[in-house]
């Protein structure tokens, strides 16, 4: 979502609070492909129309292009009056610039741990974004990593990068960053992107949480062995002394995606597996 956009609703988000019926506007959300159907759940679970707010809110920030279709949305469901409030709101032009401005000093700084410039290699913008938006998570920050803006940094920063539009083997679009890679562990005198991250970090736990986020998304009906978990997360932490045993695991799951449950599961030779079903 625009960073304007995001300050409108952040501005009002005490009036929506008192204002709107979120469970009204709900399945239109859906319908219009605001929100998605996971969406919608992690709404209605809250307990009170202040927690179902600031889920809602939490959700639609890191979107895009939805704002436009959120005032659509209101206008069919006749509620005019907030749309009114919501486009009526002001916001400093000049605050505003400045929060860019440090929004994407933070983005190249990122890019700069993470990649380098590297004749005749390439890295996937999908991959690219990925590690952003985990960097982005690991520190906390609050802002969306708008593909146009993504783009035109990682221009700016390595000046031989080319960003590339073609089409794989079934004709599906593939956009890849000609002439980068990311740096490794064998680089000289560069950390891994995690060790730099992780000295200011509140705990191992936060970090752990973040790689869940990265590295599964919840499913209906698949499961996951705890030890193909465990050995994802430790090969996306390369440098780090994080030691899994030592972490509440099943909890920190949880608290990623609250609809996965743990269970030991028996299978041949009457070995039981713990897994983590629906992920």
């Amino acid at each position: 979502m625009d960073k304007k956009d995001k300050e409108v609703l952040k501005n009002n988000e005490t009036y929506l609070r008192e204002n709107l019926d979120i469970l009204q506007i709900l399945p239109r959300l859906y319908q219009e492909s605001v929100i998605s159907d996971d969406d919608r759940e992690r709404i209605e679970r809250e307990a009170t129309t202040r927690d179902k707010i600031t889920k809602f809110l939490r959700i639609i920030k890191r979107k895009q292009d939805v704002y436009r279709k959120l005032l659509e949305v209101l206008d069919v469901e006749g509620l005019h009056f907030i749309r009114e409030k919501l486009e009526s709101t002001e916001i400093d032009e000049d605050v505003l610039k400045k929060e860019q401005e440090s929004d994407e000093d933070f983005l190249k700084e990122q890019l700069l741990i993470l990649y380098q410039e590297s004749y005749g290699e390439s890295i996937s913008y999908n991959t690219l974004e990925s590690d952003i938006r985990r960097l982005i998570y690991l520190e906390g920050k609050d802002l969306t990593t708008e593909k146009h803006i993504l783009v035109r940094l990682v221009e700016q920063v390595f000046s031989t990068a080319k960003f590339i539009e073609s089409c794989d083997s079934k004709q599906r679009a593939v956009w890849d960053f000609k002439n980068l890679r990311r740096r490794s562990l064998a680089d000289d005198n560069e950390k891994s992107v995690i060790s730099v991250q992780m000295d200011g970090h509140k705990t191992m736990e936060d970090i752990v949480r973040g790689q869940v986020l990265l590295l599964f998304r919840e499913s209906v009906g698949k499961e996951v062995p705890v030890t193909t978990l465990e050995r994802d997360i430790e090969l996306s932490l390369p440098g780090t002394n994080i030691n899994l045993k030592k972490l509440p695991l099943t909890d920190i799951v949880k608290n990623a995606y609250p609809k996965v449950e743990y269970k030991k599961v028996k299978r041949k030779k009457r070995h039981t597996q713990p897994q983590f079903p629906g992920l």
